[in-house]
């Protein structure tokens, strides 16, 4: 198993945390599942740890990053004004939390650019469209 998933989560809250790690659990079982049983995907059964780890990557770009994203544009503006926290739900978001988000989201970015990997490989609803992606982004 791909120890990536528990840094990445490290720094959320236990429910976040947990949610995503038994997605990643979930989408490892198809993952292995689809690699071991299917001819069409013989080619990445040799890179089945780049594919964990790109899987984990996957799911908190989509769970976390993403909305982070959005968030965080639209805190900018706000911040430049009065305001010291933003209510979403429940929750409050001070500017120190909000930087801390920023940071998070950065890193990740940095990562991404560090490795070349392209946001597109992330872009799936089912495990099998994961592993096409993967195919043809053509992992060496």
């Amino acid at each position: 198993m791909s120890a990536i998933i528990n840094i990445l989560t490290a720094k959320l809250n236990y429910e976040t945390s947990n949610l995503i790690y038994n997605e990643y659990q979930d989408r490892l079982k198809e993952v292995n599942y689809l690699l071991d049983n299917y001819d069409y995907y013989e080619d990445l059964k040799e890179r089945r740890k780049v594919i964990e780890t790109l899987l984990a990557l996957s799911i908190f770009y989509k769970r976390i990053i993403a909305n982070f994203d959005g968030f965080l544009a639209f805190t900018k503006t706000l911040h430049r004004s009065q305001i010291n926290k933003i209510l979403i739900g429940s929750k409050e978001y001070s500017k120190k939390e909000t930087a801390r988000l920023y940071f998070i989201s950065k890193d990740f970015l940095d990562i991404m650019l560090k490795f070349n990997i392209s946001y597109l490989i992330f872009d799936y609803n089912e495990t099998k469209e994961f592993l096409r992606n993967c195919k043809e982004y053509r992992l060496k």
